[in-house]
């Protein structure tokens, strides 16, 4: 019978004891690189996901089921409200997760009070206070002549997923009527050509005694689209009205709220705000789970809608090379995009820099 000799013995004990102490310091040094998941963070991934796979869910039914199935959902929703404002910027799909999760907010706000953080930085009223002071100081810098310093008012009209708040004031160099400008958020839809039509009519713009207009209503738009002869009826509106259409900074305008946005006789679009084209679609038929794919085979006549309502709010050359690029997307959720004034500007989509 061979004997082991000592020493190879020892040897192969040492190493052993090596190893397990190695592997030891390396699921130590894991453990600290990457910590585990805490509750709220796979809370609120879990949240995201829900949003993501309930494309035909409206927000008062997402509402219900988190009610329903998040006990701590509160702190999770203003997280996942967070992590999905971060992303926005870069992804307009990342961009209407987080409109969805504000207006879910907004709903559960109005039934459940207690079950929303007060310092939630995603409800309401707290994001509009916060994001006032910023939004009048870059549309002071645009704004008209007759924006002599006043008190400006405010109202808000929540309407199904459409949100305006309208702020007017009686600046001194009018005579009659006032300075108008009206924040739209949410869908472009059947409701906003109406609401904004109304609210035009009820406060007339500022003008002198003989009529004659000093400042055009402005629209501050940002939304992550809707229907497409919703944006067509809005766009020939704030034409009639010589509005003025804003994207601001930080803010996207896509699908059918970019249609809209070039119904402003003047358009502007802030060094980080963009805008988002892509061709008309609708859905197929379903799949065995119920959801439709899009197609981008739609009826010539939209097609040719499409075409002409460009050239007639830019210019035949414009709209042309403007429709080529939007029918280069079939996509319900990505698209053309330009970002800031100086490149908007370029392609005729904005009227300056």
């Amino acid at each position: 019978m061979k004997r082991t000799n000592p020493y190879t013995l020892m040897l192969q004990i040492v190493l052993c004891i090596f190893f397990q102490l190695d592997t030891q310091k390396a699921h130590a040094q894991a453990s600290l690189i990457e910590p585990p998941e805490s509750y709220e963070d796979s809370q609120s991934r879990s949240i995201i996901q829900l949003l993501e796979r309930s494309d035909h869910q409206s927000s008062h039914e997402l509402a219900a089921t988190i009610l329903s199935d998040y006990p701590r959902g509160g702190s999770i929703l203003c997280k996942a409200a967070l992590e999905a404002k971060e992303a926005s910027m870069d992804s307009l799909y990342r961009f209407k997760i987080y409109k969805q999760i504000s207006e879910v907010i907004r709903i559960i706000k109005s039934q459940e009070p207690h079950f929303i953080l007060d310092d939630c930085p995603v409800d309401g009223e707290k994001q509009q206070k916060s994001s006032a002071p910023d939004s009048t100081e870059e549309l002071e810098k645009i704004g008209d002549s007759s924006f002599a310093r006043a008190e400006w008012t405010s109202e808000t009209f929540n309407i199904d997923t459409l949100r305006l708040r309208v702020e007017t004031r009686q600046a001194a160099t009018c005579d009659l009527g006032k300075d108008v400008r009206i924040y739209v958020e949410g869908t472009i839809g059947p409701d906003s050509t109406f609401a904004i039509a109304k609210i035009l009519e009820r406060n007339p713009i500022c003008s002198d005694y003989e009529g004659n207009p000093l400042s055009r209503p402005i629209l501050i738009l940002s939304s992550g689209g809707g229907v497409l002869k919703d944006g067509f009826h809005l766009g020939n509106l704030l034409r009639r009205h010589s509005a003025r259409t804003i994207i601001l900074n930080k803010d996207i305008c896509a699908s059918s709220c970019a249609v809209a946005f070039l119904g402003g006789s003047e358009r502007i679009i802030r060094d980080g705000g963009a805008i988002m084209f892509h061709a008309p679609y609708r859905y197929g038929s379903k799949n065995p789970i119920g959801a439709g794919k899009i197609t981008c085979d739609v009826n010539p006549s939209i097609l040719a809608e499409l075409k002409a309502y460009y050239k007639k709010m830019t210019d035949q050359e414009t709209g042309s090379r403007l429709y080529d690029r939007t029918m280069s997307y079939c996509n319900e959720s990505d698209g053309w995009v330009i970002t800031g004034g100086s490149a908007a500007e370029l392609y005729g989509i904005a009227t300056e820099k």
